[in-house]
């Protein structure tokens, strides 16, 4: 139990820096063990579970991490009770997981309940509550409805802002976020601040070849591109597609996101020479 126990600590600190594939095998073999060894709690599997899920959702495994998310919450709620903040954990999983298969009105309801688990719990204006106000601000914008994304997006931002100060990863995703559906509402400039800030907070506390610092690279050079100024947004694209290529695969969809946007901006590059 301890040596699982170990494993999954050093397979979530590994998700968090990025390194998938070491990841990956430290989260499994928790989960194996778990699974084997009959003096390992059932709580215990949960949330190696948990953490597979999330990991599998980051490497574009969106069905297995789904099929993990939901054995997951059936043993929180066999062992602990359906309003049971762990219970939220593993829906807030099941929902993005969801929302990467494109559907978005299941990945809604699963954010809700988690969402509603977490407010009851712990408070409206806590914490814990971000991380579901956040991943329902992107199902909202999925369903292309950017006003309620907006809204959310910035409630999230304003609470990881009061709880974890502004050198904080939720508090950077959170303004990456709102860059990109302030751009897709046409205020460039606002989300050029925006986006500019989530970078510089992502470098410093991630470092410069995380790939959160490539999602906010990526978007910052089509910022510029819808600025009309491509030439300042080559290089971020450039930087963003070496970033994406290491740390998620040529093939990642992020990956691929980022490769068509840098062609995007060397295309009105090309047209500007014209």
């Amino acid at each position: 139990a301890t040596q699982a126990t170990m494993m999954r600590t050093m397979g979530r600190v590994y998700t968090e820096l990025g390194l998938f594939e070491e990841s990956g095998s430290l989260l499994r073999e928790t989960v194996n063990l778990a699974e084997t060894d009959p003096s390992i709690d059932r709580l215990e599997l949960a949330t190696g579970l948990y953490e597979l899920a999330k990991l599998y959702t980051w490497i574009d495994r969106n069905a297995e991490a789904e099929a993990l998310a939901l054995r997951c919450i059936a043993i929180r709620e066999e062992r602990l009770g359906v309003d049971d903040p762990l219970v939220a954990d593993g829906l807030n999983a099941l929902g993005n997981a969801l929302t990467q298969q494109d559907r978005l009105d299941e990945a809604a309801a699963a954010h809700q309940r988690a969402l509603a688990i977490r407010e009851q719990a712990y408070g409206v204006d806590s914490e814990e509550v971000a991380p579901s106000v956040h991943n329902l601000a992107s199902v909202y914008f999925f369903q292309d409805d950017l006003a309620a994304a907006e809204r959310l997006y910035r409630r999230s931002s304003d609470l990881d802002l009061k709880h974890g100060g502004r050198e904080n990863h939720g508090y950077a995703t959170s303004l990456h976020t709102l860059a990109i559906v302030t751009k897709d509402q046409g205020r460039y400039d606002e989300a050029l601040e925006l986006e500019l800030e989530s970078l510089a907070i992502r470098e410093r506390v991630l470092g410069p070849d995380h790939h959160h610092v490539a999602l906010s690279l990526c978007t910052l050079g089509e910022i510029y591109r819808l600025l009309g100024r491509p030439a300042e947004g080559e290089a971020p694209g450039r930087r963003a597609l070496a970033i994406g290529e290491a740390s998620l695969g040529v093939d990642h969809p992020e990956t691929v996101w980022m490769r068509e946007t840098l062609a995007e901006t060397l295309a009105a590059l090309e047209a500007d020479s014209d």
